[in-house]
């Protein structure tokens, strides 16, 4: 079950990406584009993106079940068993962000109505902790210990959200909110 806690500072804690907050969860089931290819999940375009090999890369990108459903427990584990591709200690944050990214940037795209950026930006100012069991330090955190990369990079693409948004949205003479494109619009009228 998610929960959330109220620190010393009072800042809200999501220290569990599933149930309410399933959606920060790079096994959250959404298409996201990398280097020309399109993957079911964050999870598996991470996973691919670990190798440069075309044909790997396509073969993590279909992983699924028996049933036929993106599995992204399937992807990692195949991810784990590739050859590294030189550069991947250098890069794999980049890679992270980038993906997280794209998959916040959609907002009603696609067959189900993510509106990912929405979630993502509702979150607030709550710390966002990849809490885990399975003793992920790097991307996590497990039994009070670890780096939290993912959640820190989910709190920049947060950010990044805000401010965008703060910088598309602006007051008319009325103090009636305008979007960007609406202030253009009536600019042109003008």
């Amino acid at each position: 079950m998610s929960k959330t806690t109220m620190g010393e500072s009072k800042m809200k804690t999501i220290d569990s990406f599933n149930d309410d907050y399933d959606f920060l969860s790079n096994f959250y089931l959404v298409c996201v584009e990398y280097e020309g290819l399109i993957y079911p999940s964050t999870e598996h375009a991470y996973q691919a993106a670990k190798s440069l090999n075309p044909k790997a890369r396509k073969t993590i990108r279909d992983a699924k079940n028996s049933a036929g459903v993106p599995d992204c427990g399937r992807a990692k584990k195949m991810g784990q068993k590739l050859t590294l591709r030189k550069d991947w200690e250098y890069v794999k944050r980049t890679v992270m962000l980038d993906l997280l990214r794209k998959k916040f940037a959609q907002d009603g795209h696609g067959h189900k109505k993510h509106n990912l950026k929405s979630k993502l930006i509702s979150t607030g100012n709550a710390k966002l902790v990849e809490g885990n069991w399975w003793k992920d330090t790097y991307w996590g955190v497990c039994n009070g210990k670890g780096q939290n990369w993912l959640g820190r990079l989910l709190m920049t693409v947060r950010e990044e959200l805000l401010e965008q948004k703060k910088r598309s949205v602006v007051l008319d003479k009325d103090n009636n909110y305008l979007s960007r494109e609406a202030v253009l619009g009536k600019i042109k009228e003008e």
